[in-house]
């Protein structure tokens, strides 16, 4: 797929490829890394076997939804940094971890999507789609203490890059 289908589906399913799946009926291994380079030897000369390497060069294992995945893509496109992913900062009541990260303008992002809630429905069946935004509302408060600003990322961002650019100046990121 790597090698005929769009740079952000690929990476898309790549990232997916590299984090696996498990903890539920349809889980899945995470593949390795030099198995994809494998194949990918095996492919070279090959249509698109040059786009597949930019593609395996570009996947994280770290990007934990086609959102982020996304995102990553879109940043690149847009020239910026290579943003951390996952960076855990911590607080007296424990460990908080965005989506993205970056430190040149000490901005954390977070791509919402929403099966970040109904996810949140899944382990937390006892509460309240109210309560679960005020969970991650909380949430945030407490990473907002620790860098100088939150973004948070839709789809709508994600897929048109002029609103995410535009979103980006708003959080004073210097294109």
């Amino acid at each position: 797929m790597a090698r005929s289908t769009s740079f952000v589906r690929a990476v898309g399913m790549a990232d997916a490829a590299l984090r696996g799946r498990v903890g539920d009926e349809i889980g899945w291994e995470p593949i390795d890394p030099s198995a994809l380079q494998l194949h990918l030897a095996r492919a070279s000369g090959r249509t698109g076997a040059v786009r597949a390497g930019r593609v395996l060069d570009f996947a994280d294992a770290r990007a934990e939804s086609l959102g982020e995945s996304l995102c990553r893509v879109q940043f690149h496109a847009l020239g910026l940094p290579a943003p951390e992913l996952q960076r855990v900062f911590a607080d007296r009541r424990g460990q908080i971890i965005p989506d993205f990260y970056f430190e040149r303008w000490d901005l954390a992002v977070e791509f919402d999507g929403v099966g970040k809630y109904l996810r949140g429905r899944a382990f937390h069946p006892e509460l309240s789609e109210a309560e679960l935004v005020l969970r991650e509302k909380r949430r945030e408060n407490r990473l907002r203490r620790l860098v100088s600003d939150v973004m948070r990322v839709e789809w709508a961002e994600a897929l048109d890059r002029r609103r995410l650019s535009a979103l980006l100046r708003e959080h004073r990121v210097v294109l």
